[in-house]
């Protein structure tokens, strides 16, 4: 009997940024939390009959128009994500990079597996500059 030789993985070419952010994240083989469930919209709001009564008062308000005073820009920024429930915090964490009126002072993650989703920050932080040295 021959030995079987394993094959070596196909090493794949990204085109896209977002292709070389999530090609790169972590292996997440041996990450503890992998078997823990983070349901989407797992999470409960009750609205207790004295805030729907403020709501509905709130709504039948008049608004009057107001000016709104100009902005100094940058304006700075904290963002606070779940990046890896869904595409919308990668996209608006891309946005806010590239964009040149927003400041970034600092990211935090949250909700569930904080390493794994700081690890996607990170990933895309440094795939940005990398690629975009002068922005």
């Amino acid at each position: 009997m021959g030995t079987k030789q394993q094959k070596k993985p196909k090493k794949i070419k990204p085109k896209t940024l977002l292709e070389i952010v999530f090609l790169d994240v972590p292996n997440t083989e041996n990450y503890k939390f992998k078997n823990r469930k983070c349901n989407y919209y797992s999470e409960k709001c009750e609205i207790s009959p004295e805030e729907l009564s403020k709501i509905n008062s709130i709504k039948k308000t008049k608004v009057t128009p107001i000016s709104i005073p100009i902005k100094e820009y940058p304006v700075k920024v904290i963002i606070d994500t779940d990046i890896g429930t869904d595409l919308d915090d990668g996209l608006a964490l891309l946005y806010a990079l590239h964009n040149e009126k927003i400041e970034i002072l600092g990211i935090t993650t949250n909700y569930g597996p904080t390493k794994l989703r700081s690890a996607i920050v990170s990933k895309i932080y440094e795939t940005y500059w990398k690629n975009n040295p002068n922005a």
